[in-house]
């Protein structure tokens, strides 16, 4: 009786609801007929299947849409994840998967005050850490989940260069996990609501950071998604939430100091712009106090322990590694061929003159940044000021092209030939790096995703010529490097050759930047 009850109550309100679903014109003495004018005028196209009922929705195309990005999405960081990985059956240090695995070991097995110090249970010339607090707690963390799961994976001195098929399987997933739920958001904050979907998925799929973090491996989608968490709560206006964002970044890998300038630059020309001076100085002292306030917290522990932040200090900042690692793609290196910098200047004067030619390069930029201090000039200013310090700055890697990249993708929408360019330039100069770490079809099949992008864009005919040379020439030099043998007395010859390149074409992005973010007028 009472399933009776319940089905004569469903129907009725399904009825109701058909009734609502079907528009009528004002009353007509035969209902039938009145109802079915109504529908031939109204809802041409509706069926009696149209009528919702109860327990059934229909999915959105978008949600439909965004799942299968995400599936795709992991699913190609999961493709990725399944090849090699830096140091892979490389002793005695075995690379940065090892790294990253022993910060976990030291983190988990020894007392704070001796994760930055050298000691008979941590011997810094095997991977000492060399990141601020955030990125030591973040091993800490996923060490701890680590050693819950086998503690043989964590064990202090007997589980260095571990090639457990598990832990691999842990150690990838800890990427992919927080790439998908704290990195992937943030971009989907600023690049998701664009009027063109391919702009979101052109940069989530962005190969560099996918082949550096996937297949190297590193965690600097943390960072980069502190950044982009940043500018979200800038963007918004909320200049608190965005500082202590941006404190978290460079608290998790100092590298963020190349974003530096620029936000500094922004929220000190906001301040200085309000109506009334009281005002202006109310909200710097908010900004600072919130900036000291949450450095005080991160380096707490460290402040309590003796020494602990200078020796912290020390291994952050390592001057005297030298002026750069490998054959990166900047300035002093591709340089050094001819001019010997580091026998015509000493480390102190390298540091000055590093240091030096990053803040005149950044001076234009800068400047217009804080005449207007808007979010679009912003994106441009941390767009220069980053690749400049890629160019210039002391003590740079392959790798650091990774936080050029990212404002880039920021302003892909105005600068899209400009910023496609550079990102797959931005591979390219990683190429050598990926080739060590065995990375050679992974490599080819996402490089041929982002050049079709490249090259499927409708461009004029001399626009296009250019690219399409640009494509061939860069891909060149990824063959050559695989295929060629250099000569004897040049065994570098072919990451040289990629660094001239590399570096040419930025060169040529930064002063293009430049121009656009002076002459082009921004949207109203």
């Amino acid at each position: 009786m009472k399933h009776t009850m319940d089905l004569a109550a469903r129907e009725a309100l399904v009825a109701a609801m058909a009734k609502d679903f079907v528009p009528a014109k004002g009353k007509a003495k035969n209902k039938s007929k009145s109802r079915k004018k109504s529908k031939a005028s109204k809802a041409p196209n509706c069926k009696a299947s149209d009528v919702p009922t109860l327990g059934e929705a229909a999915p959105s195309p978008s949600k439909l849409w965004f799942a299968v990005f995400v599936l795709s999405y992991i699913s190609l960081q999961v493709a990725i994840s399944m090849g090699s990985y830096s140091g892979f059956n490389d002793p005695p240090m075995f690379g940065d998967f090892e790294a990253q695995r022993h910060w976990m070991e030291i983190t988990t097995e020894l007392p704070l005050a001796e994760w930055y110090a050298n000691s008979p249970s941590n011997n810094l010339s095997y991977w000492g850490l060399d990141y601020p607090p955030l990125t030591a707690y973040h091993s800490y963390v996923v060490g701890r989940i680590s050693h819950f799961i086998n503690p043989s994976w964590t064990a202090l001195n007997t589980s260095r260069g571990i090639t457990d098929e598990h832990h691999k399987l842990f150690m990838r997933l800890s990427v992919i996990v927080t790439n998908v739920l704290f990195y992937l958001p943030a971009l989907w904050m600023l690049l998701g609501s664009a009027k063109k979907p391919t702009t979101f998925f052109f940069a989530a799929f962005y190969p560099g950071l996918l082949l550096i973090d996937n297949g190297h491996f590193q965690y600097n989608h943390i960072s980069l998604g502190f950044f982009l968490w940043a500018i979200v709560f800038f963007t918004n206006t909320r200049p608190l939430i965005g500082s202590i964002a941006f404190v978290l970044a460079l608290n998790f890998k100092q590298m963020e100091l190349y974003h530096s300038l620029p936000i500094f630059i922004f929220l000190l020309s906001r301040c200085m712009k309000r109506k009334s001076f009281l005002s202006s100085i109310y909200h710097l002292l908010c900004i600072g106090s919130v900036v000291l306030g949450t450095f005080a917290v991160l380096w707490a522990p460290f402040i309590w322990s003796n020494g602990g932040v200078l020796q912290v200090m020390k291994r952050v900042f390592p001057f005297e590694r030298g002026l750069f690692e490998d054959k990166v793609a900047n300035a002093w290196c591709v340089l050094s061929v001819v001019v010997k910098f580091k026998e015509i200047f000493s480390l102190d004067e390298l540091k000055v003159l590093s240091g030096a030619a990053v803040l005149i390069a950044s001076i234009p930029s800068l400047s217009k940044l804080f005449m207007q201090p808007t979010i679009r000039q912003l994106k441009y200013a941390l767009s220069i000021s980053s690749l400049t310090f890629f160019l210039f700055s002391f003590q740079v890697h392959e790798k650091s092209i990774l936080l050029a990249a990212l404002p880039m993708l920021l302003i892909l929408n105005e600068e899209w030939t400009t910023v496609t360019i550079f990102l797959t330039t931005s591979v390219v100069s990683m190429f050598p790096l990926l080739l060590r770490d065995g990375i050679r079809v992974t490599l080819p099949v996402t490089m041929l995703y982002h050049c079709s992008l490249v090259l499927g864009r409708n461009y004029s005919t001399l626009r296009g010529i250019s690219v399409t040379t640009f494509v061939i020439v860069a891909g060149a030099i990824c063959a050559a490097e695989v295929a060629v043998e250099p000569p004897a007395q040049y065994p570098h010859l072919w990451p040289l050759i990629n660094a001239g390149f590399s570096f040419s074409v930025f060169s040529l992005i930064l002063l293009r930047i430049n121009w656009s973010m002076y002459v082009k007028k921004e949207a109203k």
